[in-house]
């Protein structure tokens, strides 16, 4: 999750946040919680800001077989991977 669209959360609020299955359930979430969504917040949701050089991979937690999106990382320069958390059962992996 990019650091600037959370800025404001509570770790609570990011967790939750974390495993929301739809649009529609995060911006329940955020009612729920009282959270204004900034307007890039809100552009993010609906899928439409992803920064050049994000890249996404759907695979299935390989604990509970949950669908789920991973964004792809690099810690250093050509480590590059995709890294994911299970929204369903919290399991975090990385894949290449």
């Amino acid at each position: 999750m990019r650091k600037d669209l959370v800025k404001g959360l509570t770790d609570e609020q990011i967790e939750k946040a974390s495993r929301c299955h739809s649009e529609a359930e995060l911006l329940a979430l955020a009612k729920e919680e009282g959270v204004e969504l900034t307007s890039e917040q809100l552009e993010a949701v609906s899928g439409g800001t992803c920064s050049p050089h994000q890249s996404f991979r759907t695979t299935a937690c390989p604990r509970c077989g949950e669908q789920m999106q991973g964004e792809f990382v690099e810690t250093t320069p050509g480590d590059g991977k995709y890294h994911f958390i299970c929204r369903h059962c919290g399991f975090e992996w990385f894949e290449k």
